[in-house]
């Protein structure tokens, strides 16, 4: 079988990591056509989760940010009485 593959944005990286699969798999991929990806890498399958396991982690940085800020936000500060 002959596969024609295209993807858009991130589906093109799973269109591309698709077409690895199937060429290690001996199946024939004649194209793999990708619109608006993401930066392609050399080597592919290493770096694509490298890059994927960044923006992850940034992302969840700046979630974890807003997070504490909206807690910190709404905290009302207390006062403490110490008993002398």
């Amino acid at each position: 079988m002959l596969f024609f593959l295209a993807g858009y944005s991130f589906g093109g990286m799973v269109a591309y990591e698709m077409a690895s699969e199937l060429t290690r798999n001996n199946e024939s991929v004649a194209m793999v056509f990708m619109v608006d990806t993401y930066p392609w890498f050399p080597k592919a399958l290493t770096n694509c989760s490298e890059y994927i396991t960044k923006c992850v982690e940034l992302n969840l940085k700046i979630l974890e940010m807003h997070v504490v800020n909206n807690i910190t936000a709404s905290v009302k500060y207390l006062t403490i009485d110490v008993l002398t």
